[in-house]
């Protein structure tokens, strides 16, 4: 029922003696079992070189594929087998055969990041810029992953650096938010933009921002990545770093001169994200930068609210030390004793208290 002859199980279990005798009898080289793997595809996934050239010469089917579109090719880079790669080229197949997502083998090569496959497929005329139904090239996949090696061979045969997928990555954007940082470094000597964004409109330094590569947002600011370039809700570096709770790199992006007061387009600033988490030790480095303590958002909410209103307990002692006013209310009226009651965070009312907040402040509705 799953389609297997006595042909198919002797390549899946590397019987070439069987696989011989079977072909001496006429067995049937192209039956396929349920998923359409042929007996060449088997032997080229296992990377079983000796029953390919048995099955090669009996006129196996080089661009048989399964039901996912994969040929005996794209399996054997798949794997990583470069002898079964090289035979197959030697046999004429096609380079360019691509699977149900439009992968070619050179892309899956790149992927895997199985070099020496990438440059036999090179030397073979694979395309080097075929894309898959995503938008992803070689290069794309190779840093995304991390393969520095594969990245400079690609680079070394002429792949394009910004050739961005249908979200508007680029290599380099996309090995900033993998953290790559031997990637990055190498793309950017090659000449990769360093202000290329993505459909929402976000950096290689914001996404390592957000990601927190303190490394490779570094290395980003050491070629003079913008620090004030924001995606399309107004979100700087420095405001993803605050909200995501990277201290080192609020640091890193303060020292570099990014604004503490950058607000998205909600009116958050840094400090305002990060009373909303909780994150202290990054609100006490933006408050010693000279942060707004009263800066607040569109619904009137200022960190001290704010911090309230989520139970930080920690992060609302520490705005009052610095002054915060204690009455501040958002466009409800609501204060910050307010909130901290009625979402139940009782420490928080009780330091509230204890600092004098007034007990009697009505909302808008009295």
């Amino acid at each position: 029922k799953w389609g297997q002859t006595p042909l198919w199980l002797a390549a899946l279990k590397g019987h070439e003696d069987i696989v011989r005798l079977l072909l001496d009898w006429d067995a049937f080289i192209e039956a396929a079992d349920k998923d359409g793997q042929t007996p060449l595809c088997l032997a080229a996934k296992r990377g079983d070189e000796a029953i390919m050239r048995l099955l090669l010469k009996q006129g196996a089917d080089t661009e048989a594929a399964d039901k996912d579109g994969r040929t005996p090719l794209s399996w054997a880079t798949k794997r990583g087998h470069e002898a079964v790669v090289q035979l197959l080229l030697d046999w004429g197949a096609d380079t360019e055969a691509t699977d149900k997502d439009s992968q070619t083998p050179l892309l899956t090569a790149a992927l895997q990041g199985h070099e020496a496959i990438v440059q036999l497929l090179l030397d073979h005329d694979a395309s080097i810029e075929a894309a898959d139904k995503e938008g992803w090239t070689p290069l794309l996949r190779a840093a995304e992953n991390g393969h520095e090696a594969v990245v400079r061979l690609l680079l070394d045969r002429g792949a394009y650096t910004e050739a961005a997928d249908k979200d508007g990555r680029t290599p380099l954007l996309t090995a900033a938010a993998w953290g790559h940082e031997a990637t990055v470094r190498l793309l950017l000597d090659r000449g990769a933009y360093t202000e290329a964004v993505d459909k929402d409109g976000r950096t290689p330094l914001w996404w390592a921002a957000l990601k927190g590569h303190e490394a490779v947002v570094q290395l980003l600011l050491n070629w003079n990545a913008s620090i004030k370039a924001a995606d399309k809700n107004g979100r700087t570096p420095l405001s993803t770093a605050a909200l995501k709770g990277h201290k080192a790199i609020v640091q890193l992006l303060l020292n570099q001169g990014a604004s503490s007061e950058a607000a998205d387009k909600n009116g958050r600033t840094p400090l305002r994200l990060a009373a909303e988490r909780g994150h202290e030790a990054i609100m006490r480095l933006l408050l010693d930068q000279g942060a707004d303590t009263e800066a607040a958002d569109k619904d009137g909410r200022t960190p001290l609210l704010t911090a309230a209103a989520w139970g930080h307990e920690a992060t609302v002692r520490l705005l009052l030390t610095r002054d915060a006013s204690i009455e501040a209310a958002d466009k409800w009226g609501q204060t910050p004793l307010s909130w901290a009651a009625k979402r139940g965070h009782n420490a928080v009312a009780r330091l509230l208290l204890n600092r004098g907040a007034y007990t009697e402040a009505a909302d808008k509705d009295g």
